[in-house]
């Protein structure tokens, strides 16, 4: 029998697509250095991608969110935007792009690889719209929307799993939760590029994947689970 996680891997494939949301390939991310920090957020995403795609769904969004806030908590935006402007412009705008890596992290997150987007469609214009932000706010607003997407994630699976035994399952609009992926998947571009060139700046492309990732799942979730 097909265990939950495949089928939800393949299902929520299928979704993502049916709502507009098309594949992305990856930059490659710099490896983060290594500190506990950061290692102990990882178990905390692992844990909540966990929970989300093993029948706790709103207890695992919930922790992605929280633990997404406390990531952005430990980024310095001002050195995140002094890199930014420091670098070449154009690197940032059409750097290279490279799928290993993320999935390296995505398996490192525990994200299925049946749920791993495989076509590019990061533009120059979505990269520059992401660099202006960037070089505005820096990359913490990045994760708290995120998280803010997951807090209604978790409320939509807790009310869709209150419906489903008396209501069948129909389409209902992940826009809130989809409209992110492009913005995300832009900020961890650049971000990556960034660190190519400044090698110091690896710790901001691992947070920009590692969000990218959570917003991709946070959409294909809402999808499989709101009958797209």
């Amino acid at each position: 029998m097909t265990s939950r996680r495949l089928f939800l891997g393949s299902v929520a494939t299928a979704g993502a697509g049916a709502l507009g949301v098309t594949a992305f390939n990856f930059p490659v991310a710099a490896q983060p250095a290594a500190n506990p920090v950061t290692g102990e957020i990882h178990r905390q995403l692992r844990s909540g991608v966990k929970k989300l795609l093993d029948g706790s769904g709103p207890d695992g969004a919930r922790q992605l969110a929280t633990t997404l806030r406390i990531y952005a908590a430990t980024l310095n935006d001002d050195q995140i935007r002094a890199a930014l402007r420091k670098a070449n412009r154009q690197t940032l705008l059409y750097g290279p792009v490279n799928h290993a890596e993320m999935a390296r992290l995505a398996d490192e997150l525990g994200v299925p690889k049946s749920l791993l987007p495989a076509h590019p469609t990061s533009t120059p214009q979505g990269r520059e719209q992401a660099l202006d932000r960037m070089l505005k706010e820096g990359l913490s607003p990045f994760l708290r929307e995120a998280a803010d997407n997951l807090d209604q994630t978790a409320v939509t699976l807790q009310e869709r799993a209150s419906r489903i035994r008396n209501a069948a399952l129909q389409c209902e609009s992940c826009g809130w939760a989809c409209g992110f992926v492009q913005p995300s998947e832009a900020a961890m571009t650049v971000s990556c590029a960034m660190a190519l060139v400044f090698p110091p700046a690896a710790e901001f492309c691992a947070a920009a994947s590692a969000n990218y990732l959570m917003v991709y799942l946070a959409c294909a979730i809402c999808a499989v689970f709101n009958g797209c």
